[in-house]
């Protein structure tokens, strides 16, 4: 007997603005919405695929570690719930599972971007992970990830 396991996506627009280095050149769009300084997921779903696509400042990419997670305000690994994937210069895919009985956590994550020979980091984005299944197991065949093939 098979289940139908729920996945959202969610597409963010990094909007890299060279003209305000010298303040904030970091702005986001989420799913076509309007344009903010920074941005919040509540994940309540047992997957989501986050894809971040960089709006090009023209020489900007994403460095190839784009992303640093945070958790209680501190720099930590990437927490075991998320695999991150650089897909090429402009994109990048999270991929988020969510297991039963897992409390509700909220992850913070910097984002690298490259431009003219250094790198800058955007505010603190926040993904919130809430356990969506009410104690069900998370049907994954056994596998604690999972991978998704990406184009290089």
């Amino acid at each position: 007997m098979s289940k139908e396991i729920k996945a959202d996506k969610y597409e963010i627009e990094v909007i890299f603005t060279p003209e305000k280095i010298s303040t904030d050149p970091f702005t986001y769009r989420v799913d076509g919405g309007e344009e903010k300084d920074s941005f919040e997921l509540e994940v309540r779903v047992p997957l989501a695929w986050v894809e971040l696509k960089l709006r090009e400042g023209t020489g900007a990419a994403f460095t190839t570690t784009p992303i640093q997670w945070i958790f209680d305000q501190a720099p930590v690994p990437t927490p075991p719930q998320f695999s991150v994937q650089r897909r090429n210069k402009l994109e990048i895919m999270i991929l988020n599972i969510n297991e039963a009985g897992q409390e509700k956590q909220r992850f913070g994550f910097e984002i690298a971007v490259m431009y003219q020979g250094k790198t800058y980091t955007s505010p603190d984005p926040t993904i919130i992970n809430v356990d969506p299944t009410q104690g069900v197991p998370l049907p994954l065949n056994g596998q604690k990830t999972l991978s998704v093939p990406v184009a290089a």
